[in-house]
């Protein structure tokens, strides 16, 4: 019967020994792409490819076909075909263009997707072989390019050419030449400098007049010029800042009273005229700041003002004396504010009422005394697990916990016994002492040349159980394992480990 691995086994690169593959006569069902098993009807191996099983063997032959591909407009040639052991594959393409052309020139071509030149037309105009730059001649009369001595040509639609511009050209302020079909419109001076002030300089220019510029979308955050139109825009979506508006009041810049209507959230105004505003009283120099639309106003006083005109008392508070048990009153200019009575003689109580504001409103004497002396009489129930004597305990007796003897006899030698318990945590059972295993973990550290280790695990025997794991990814691997001694194994690896590679050994026994 074969042990069945339910999972890969890696050999390390380590030799598998005196082994024989699978002997079938037929090919096995269901197989999986690298397959392999030794046919007794062919004797040959064979090994499944993932969708045919193939077979290996010390047969020979002549190839007798060789299959070539050849797209669209391009391919592959063969020659001494069918190739056998000899032969030549070339890549090749058939003729696309009437002649070949061997003069050198510019043209206009097309190119297949293979990158061939399927077809070309007539030459624009020579290559130059000179370190000048050309102008080529766009046209079919001319073919020869002019070279390039200066930056002094411009297009001439008329004879769809590049022309030089005559001397005077950088001469005259005036010049212009329509037969040519060309024109100087920035005219310049003989050493190059622009002297007609109708275009603008790029650099640095000297705008006159009302000059104008695209205004730019609000929110744009680049160096495109601003427009007032922009400024304007940006200025009035401002929301939420404090924006001073104007003074309220007698005279005021922004009116005797605070708007109505077309408020933003942040407009502020300052009182010049002492008046009630929003339904609120304000002296000069405070201000009103809208937090909303609708509006509505924060009140912000100046800060200026000089005594205060009242001060009323609340519950709790009165401004006659300490001695009454009426509350209220008012102070104008001067004055004190007195706790009002609660109705509470002073004194200690155990019992207290307090009202919200701290103050105790009511208090009563509960009767609480302390005593001191001997207990005459402590009442016990007795029960499961506890017996009295001298009941009921006076001034002498005892307590004592115990229970009925459950077990036979006592255990007093040492050992592991299984054992019942009962509900008040009594040891009513106990069986025959039991054998406790014992483990031993260590640690086995690669030093790239060693590869036997001993581990000692003194525990008296060889009647033990050994695992060992790889410490990096907690892998069991399988090593040699000889049992040196009852204290010891020894641990062996076809290859000794490497440099600080760790593998745990687990001993139980």
């Amino acid at each position: 019967m074969a042990k069945s691995f339910l999972v890969d086994v890696n050999l390390n690169k380590n030799e598998l020994q005196n082994s024989v593959i699978q002997n079938l006569a037929t090919d096995p069902s269901n197989p999986k792409p690298g397959q392999m098993y030794f046919n007794t009807v062919t004797n040959r191996f064979r090994v499944y490819t993932g969708s045919a099983w193939d077979e290996m063997g010390t047969g020979g032959g002549t190839v007798t076909s060789v299959g070539v591909d050849n797209a669209t407009n391009g391919g592959l040639t063969v020659s001494g075909s069918p190739v056998t052991s000899a032969g030549t594959i070339s890549i090749g393409h058939s003729n696309v263009l009437a002649n070949a052309q061997t003069t050198s020139g510019i043209y206009p071509i097309k190119i297949d997707k293979n990158g061939h030149i399927s077809e070309y037309g007539t030459a624009l105009g020579n290559a130059s072989t000179t370190a000048d730059g050309l102008i080529p001649a766009f046209s079919s009369s001319n073919k020869t390019s002019t070279k390039v001595a200066s930056t002094d040509y411009v297009w001439d639609p008329s004879t769809g050419k590049y022309a030089q511009l005559p001397t005077n050209a950088f001469n005259d302020t005036t010049y212009t030449d329509g037969t040519a079909g060309y024109t100087l419109k920035a005219k310049q001076d003989a050493n190059g400098a622009q002297i007609d002030t109708t275009y603008a300089k790029l650099a640095s220019p000297g705008l006159t007049g009302t000059p104008t510029a695209p205004t730019a979308s609000a929110g744009t955050n680049t160096t495109q010029i601003a427009t007032t139109a922009f400024v304007t825009t940006a200025i009035s979506g401002i929301t939420g800042a404090m924006v001073f508006k104007g003074t309220i009041g007698t005279s005021g810049t922004a009116g005797s009273s605070l708007p109505t209507t077309g408020v933003k959230i942040g407009d502020t105004y300052k009182i010049v005229t002492a008046g009630t505003y929003a339904s609120q009283a304000a002296k000069v120099g405070d201000l009103f700041i809208a937090t909303a639309t609708t509006p509505t106003w924060a009140y912000v006083p100046s800060g200026d003002d000089t005594d205060v005109t009242q001060v009323t008392a609340g519950a709790g508070l009165n401004t006659t004396s300490d001695d009454t048990s009426t509350d209220g009153g008012s102070i104008t200019s001067t004055g004190t504010l007195y706790l009002t009575k609660s109705g509470v003689t002073a004194g200690t109580y155990q019992g207290l009422t307090v009202d919200k504001y701290g103050r105790v409103t009511a208090a009563s004497d509960q009767g609480y005394t302390t005593n001191t002396g001997t207990v005459t009489s402590v009442g016990i129930t007795e029960g499961t697990g506890i017996s009295v004597s001298g009941s009921p305990v006076t001034s002498s007796g005892s307590i004592t916990v115990g229970l009925a003897n459950q077990l036979s006899a006592a255990q007093t030698t040492s050992g592991v016994y299984p054992i019942k318990v009962n509900q008040q945590g009594q040891i009513t059972e106990l069986g025959n002492a039991v054998t406790i295993l014992q483990k031993y973990a260590g640690t086995i550290t690669g030093d790239g040349s060693a590869s036997s280790f001993t581990i000692t695990h003194n525990l008296g025997t060889r009647d033990i159980i050994v695992q060992v794991y790889d410490g990096t990814t907690y892998d069991e691997v399988i090593v040699d394992i000889i049992r040196t001694s009852t204290s010891a194994i020894t641990v062996g690896f076809a290859t000794a480990p490497a440099k600080n590679a760790t593998y745990k050994v687990v001993i139980i026994g």
